[in-house]
């Protein structure tokens, strides 16, 4: 999961951060104004939080950065205690 965060985080950034300048291509290739707007413009609005869209773009950009090495130490944390359950 945290992976798919960091992957993702660049283009939820950018669709985050554009949503109220509304200029990205979206994949029918029409952009946000020639729309009524994509996703994001509609969950911010409906959240009363369209004024934040930069601040929360680069929240989820760097929580995707942070959970990163979290997600290896969990991982490495489950594997040592496998590998001394199944030591004899």
């Amino acid at each position: 999961m945290c992976r798919d965060v960091r992957d993702e985080a660049p283009r939820r950034c950018v669709a985050i951060n554009d949503t109220r300048e509304l200029d990205l291509i979206l994949l029918g290739g029409v952009t946000g104004k020639e729309t009524d707007g994509h996703d994001w413009d509609n969950i911010l609005t409906t959240l009363g939080w369209l004024e934040y869209d930069h601040r929360l773009a680069h929240l989820a950009y760097y929580l995707g950065i942070l959970l990163m090495p979290d997600s290896f130490a969990w991982g490495g944390l489950l594997l040592l205690k496998h590998y001394r359950r199944l030591s004899p």
